[in-house]
Order: structure tokens, then C-alpha cells, then sequence
């Protein structure tokens, strides 16, 4: 299962993957609520999965996956190679992590690993790996929590606290507490702040604003 909401990536995948005869893509999507729905009926052996996405992260979806009966062996493909996405998406559950501009010469050997059980991450994630693990990053947003970093990148995208209650199924109050909990943690004072340490840290392209 391929879920990205950039159409040419999914295109472009299923042009690789086609080459395979081991592999079929049951179903490829462009959000993560829906991947959920999907994953309950096709139940995949492996599911490819952006982080960066409407509606829910890359971190949340990998978490919700492994909840399910029957959960897919997760591999993450992003451009967000620098931590603390690889070792967060690793503490999510993901048995993969695959760098965007290494998809079409990594995507067919992660895919085999995982399914095998074992863990693939491309080469070029593995000082920034090590760099999280031995404590050594200066990213402000290693210091978020998973369920924090998910706000943060909702908030930072134009999500308004109430629309975010609604869709994470809690109160606009937790989720004010949640927003002013990430502003001390990250030092900022506002939206616009949390906005350029968003751009900063790639989370959002800078032709957002």
C-alpha cells in the first residue's frame, strides 16, 4: 500500500514496483485517514507511508497502522532526512525509512528487507541516526513528544485548534494546552514563530508564506 499525497510520487513508485513480480500494490492513497480505512480491508504485508501529509503525520499513521489486527510492516518515505524524523518514525514502529530522492534505486530492496523482518534505512539516514541517538542534535523539535510534534505540524499548516479537537477527537481546551506546552518546549511566543522554525527545520516549504 502507497500513501503520499503527491500523485507523481505514487505514479512513479507503482512505475518501479510494476517491475517486480513479488510485489502488487493493492491500493494507493493520498492521506492518512484514508490508509487507514484501507489498510483494515486490503491488510498489506508492507505499507509505504509519507510523513509529510494533510490530516495526519507520517508518525501517526505509522502508529496507527500497528494497532491494527493485522498490521503492515511499515517504511517511511520522506525528504525529511535530518532528525529527529528518521529516529521518530523508528520509535513509531517503522521498520523503514527511505530518503524521497532515493526511491527509485532503495524502494524494491526496503520493501524485501522489511518483509523479511529485518529493518532498512537508506545510507544517507545513518549519521543523522546516530547523531539523535548519542544526544548530539541541536534540533529544538527532538525535544516534542510524538503526539506534540503531530500538533505542531498541523498547527503550523493553518490547522485552527478547534478543527484539530475535532479531528484528534479531544477538546479545543487539550488542544490549547498542547500549543502553548510546544511554544515553551520550542521558545517561541507565536504562531508566526512556530511557523519559521517550522520552514527552518523543513517541515514546511518557505512559499507558505
Amino acid at each position: 500500500m502507497l500513501v503520499d499525497d503527491q500523485e507523481l510520487i505514487r505514479i512513479g513508485l507503482k512505475a518501479v514496483l510494476s517491475h517486480d513480480p513479488e510485489i502488487k500494490v493493492v491500493a494507493d492513497l493520498d492521506n492518512g485517514l484514508d490508509a487507514l480505512r484501507q489498510a483494515r480491508v486490503w491488510q498489506p504485508d508492507v505499507a509505504v507511508v509519507d510523513v509529510d501529509m494533510p490530516e495526519l503525520s507520517g508518525v501517526e499513521v505509522t502508529a496507527r497502522l500497528l494497532t491494527l489486527p493485522h498490521p503492515p510492516q511499515v517504511i517511511v518515505l520522506s525528504v525529511l532526512t535530518q532528525p529527529p524524523w528518521p529516529q521518530r518514525l523508528r520509535a513509531a514502529g517503522a521498520r523503514g525509512y527511505v530518503a524521497k530522492e532515493r526511491a527509485s534505486t532503495d524502494i524494491r530492496e526496503a520493501i524485501h528487507t522489511v518483509h523479511q523482518g529485518r529493518t532498512y534505512f537508506s545510507p544517507t539516514l545513518v549519521d543523522g541516526l546516530e547523531a539523535v541517538g548519542s544526544g548530539s542534535s541541536s534540533d529544538p523539535l527532538v525535544a516534542l513528544s510524538n503526539r506534540e510534534l503531530e500538533i505542531f505540524t498541523l498547527l503550523v499548516k493553518g490547522h485552527p485548534p478547534e478543527d484539530l479537537a475535532r479531528l484528534l477527537h479531544v477538546s479545543p481546551k487539550t488542544i490549547y494546552a498542547h500549543r502553548d506546552r510546544i511554544r515553551n518546549k520550542l521558545g517561541v511566543r507565536n504562531d508566526v514563530e512556530m511557523t519559521h522554525l517550522a520552514i527552518r527545520y523543513r517541515l514546511l516549504k518557505e512559499t507558505i508564506l
